[in-house]
């Protein structure tokens, strides 16, 4: 991640001081493929991570997830690559080149993650990991006809996540009233606890002298 900023870094000697903002209008694209980049590979850091994290907590060894992991460490060490050559010209074939590079990141991100629930026997998120992977080949293919529709079109990635995030906050179980309110839970009659309780209540009616409801006086 931190690597993607060297394009910007070797085109410093262009900038003057006093016109940082017409720098900036001149070479959007390199910020913005920089900034584009930057958020990518965080999000496939993290979906990355999240995958290890199962797999750790289950403690098992998934030998399929090693050759995977090699490729997708490859492919984010040569992301700063198409990143350089989108930002210095925008053009079909650098754009191509570009979200395509992505492309198959996400893929092989879904590979990792479809291989964790398939080992540990869960759904997860692979259906909305190769959702994201069809975007990118979506926008992939728009960069062939257009470069600048096919960047704008990475924007539905944010609304592919949105509508995650709500459908998993909607399909959550809730936690019951009580448990919500901080009341202990009632707990269910059983003739033991039925015994305790009568036990409980002729100590209590022996001791004031009270009548006790089960039946007969209590002891004076």
């Amino acid at each position: 991640m931190t690597l993607l900023v060297l394009p910007l870094v070797e085109m410093s000697g262009e900038v003057e001081a006093d016109r940082l903002s017409a720098f900036f209008t001149e070479h959007w694209d390199l910020v913005l493929s920089f900034i584009i980049s930057f958020l990518v590979i965080y999000v496939f850091w993290a979906a990355h991570g999240s995958a290890y994290r199962r797999v750790v907590e289950a403690d098992v060894d998934i030998s399929a997830l090693r050759p995977l992991n090699m490729l997708w460490l490859l492919v984010v060490a040569f992301l700063p690559f198409p990143t350089a050559v989108v930002g210095r010209e925008l053009t079909t074939t650098s754009a191509t080149f570009y979200i395509g590079t992505m492309f198959v990141l996400s893929g092989l991100t879904s590979a990792i993650t479809t291989v964790v629930d398939g080992h540990l026997g869960t759904n997860g998120r692979t259906g909305w990991a190769w959702a994201t992977t069809a975007v990118f080949a979506a926008c992939t293919l728009l960069a062939l006809v257009d470069p600048d529709l096919g960047l704008v079109g990475l924007l539905a990635l944010a609304l592919l996540r949105v509508v995650e995030v709500r459908i998993a906050l909607r399909w959550a179980p809730n936690p019951p009233a009580e448990a919500a309110a901080g009341t202990p839970p009632v707990q269910p009659s059983t003739p033991d606890n039925e015994g305790a309780a009568d036990e409980h209540l002729r100590a209590v009616t022996a001791d004031t002298g009270t009548s006790d409801p089960s039946g007969g006086s209590a002891g004076n």
